[in-house]
């Protein structure tokens, strides 16, 4: 299986399993038979001072060691904490070169050699995937740990988005507890005359008390909720007077007395009708569920950015590169696309570490965002490679902008530990002229511009190509 297969399964398996810890087990699995380890595991923080074998996959013959280690104080083995802080990574062939901390928490599992690599999680180290070697010595190759650090990134997004869908879980049951509870906002409307009744807690929930709304009528709700959500309120209530619902619900804004709006869960049942069948009266309560949209929204970024450097990941932009394709085929609407690439990249983590690399992959992503327009799609390709969609641009708009971006960075000093870095990086451009045959996709409009960078690579570097048409 090539590296590439190994993504794509690993994806798989976060997408088609549903419970999270059947997930982790069979990545777990996968990684320890790819790469034919005795053992494959993950640590996170209890606390600031403790850690858990969370997650474990053995060989055959290889002794489990999860039951044993839950709860481990970070002060027996503190170099341990210090490497991963500092480097992200522990890589030793021969544990007894190691600290004689950590050989003493590792001799008794009987390991040999061992790779462990930082997962961070809400942006800070908060545990560690791990792979142990018992039965003999194991040196890792450089492209191993390469694909295996792009690996516990993917990890570290996936488990993060599993703690905010835990948090909104919890948020949910506190919902519903409150909803039994009395603490909301309660209303009565006779639907016919349009006079309402709200108590005193549906007028704290904008910041008011109900004096400062008197009078008060339908027109109360009507004056300060989003005039959006009040057209969608409307559809839901006919929707519910017809008996198309069986209840109303709906989510909507209200502007608070700050100026601010926030959001509230209004929901409500006709209890009286006349004999016509038209509604008379009805009932229902106000919820404020900001913090929980706010929450959706996190996990909403958890799910379509990159972790790293808080721009789109390449599964967001390809989605979004897939509508413009259609309309492109529909409207014939331009677009382009440009994949960027950081020249010698490995110069700067080889002379600054990897945190120095990733210091010049967070500022260069800020670089091209402050560079392009609002509607312009800037996603994290991959390693150090950047991917930029052009909506409403053709290849040579798409160059002028690069060109710029390109003497903008070339002309910088980033600053990381007193120490000046330069960079340049190459650039392949395509757009949607060359998908115009009958045949070609999104992959072969991609694969384009990827061939041009290369070829502005191979000549030199510093280069950006857009053209030679499509039998490059």
């Amino acid at each position: 299986m090539n590296n590439l297969s190994l993504l794509s399964n690993i994806a798989l398996r976060f997408t088609n399993l549903h419970e999270f810890q059947d997930q982790m087990n069979s990545v777990l699995k996968l990684l320890g038979k790819h790469f034919n380890v005795s053992r494959v595991y993950i640590f996170i923080n209890d606390d600031d001072y403790t850690c858990s074998n969370k997650y474990e996959w053995c060989n055959e013959g290889i002794e489990p060691q999860k039951h044993k280690l839950q709860s481990i104080s970070h002060s027996l083995f503190p170099s341990w904490k210090k490497r991963m802080l500092a480097d992200n990574i522990i890589n030793s062939s021969d544990i007894n070169e190691l600290e004689l901390d950590i050989q003493n928490i590792l001799k008794p599992q009987k390991v040999k050699s061992l790779l462990s690599i930082a997962l961070f999680i809400d942006n800070r180290v908060q545990g560690f995937i791990g792979f142990d070697q018992c039965f003999k010595k194991r040196i890792w190759k450089a492209k191993e740990i390469e694909i295996l650090r792009i690996i516990s990134s993917i990890i570290s997004n996936t488990y993060t988005k599993n703690l905010f869908y835990e948090k909104l879980k919890k948020e949910q049951k506190k919902l519903k507890n409150i909803i039994e509870g009395t603490n909301m906002g309660t209303w009565e409307w006779n639907i016919q005359t349009g006079e309402t009744v709200f108590n005193e807690r549906w007028a704290q929930i904008i910041g008011y008390t109900l004096e400062e709304l008197e009078p008060i009528d339908i027109n109360t709700w009507i004056k300060y909720v989003h005039e959006d959500d009040l057209e969608k309120s409307n559809n839901t209530l006919k929707k519910h007077f017809r008996n198309e619902l069986p209840h109303y619900e709906c989510e909507a804004r209200m502007k608070h007395k700050n100026g601010n709006y926030i959001w509230v869960l209004d929901r409500g049942k006709v209890i009286k009708w006349d004999k016509d069948g038209k509604p008379l009266k009805m009932f229902g309560v106000h919820l404020d569920i900001t913090k929980r949209k706010q929450l959706e929204e996190e996990i909403r970024n958890v799910s379509i950015k990159d972790s790293l450097t808080n721009i789109y990941n390449r599964r967001y932009v390809f989605e979004r590169l897939k509508e413009l394709y259609n309309q492109h085929k529909r409207d014939d609407n331009i677009f382009s696309i440009a994949i960027l690439d950081i020249d010698h990249f490995k110069r700067v983590n080889d002379t600054y570490g990897h945190l120095g690399g990733d210091f010049i992959l967070k500022e260069f992503s800020n670089d091209i965002k402050s560079n392009i327009r609002t509607y312009d799609l800037l996603a994290r390709y991959g390693g150090e490679e950047f991917l930029i969609v052009f909506p409403n641009s053709n290849k040579d708009d798409a160059f002028k902008t690069i060109d710029r971006i390109s003497i903008f960075v070339r002309n910088k000093n980033y600053i990381y530990n007193n120490n000046k870095i330069k960079i340049t990086f190459s650039a392949g451009i395509s757009d949607a002229c060359n998908i115009n045959t009958t045949n070609y996709s999104i992959d072969d409009l991609i694969d384009l511009a990827d061939k041009r960078l290369y070829r502005a690579k191979e000549t030199g570097r510093d280069k950006i190509i857009k053209d030679n048409c499509l039998n490059d």
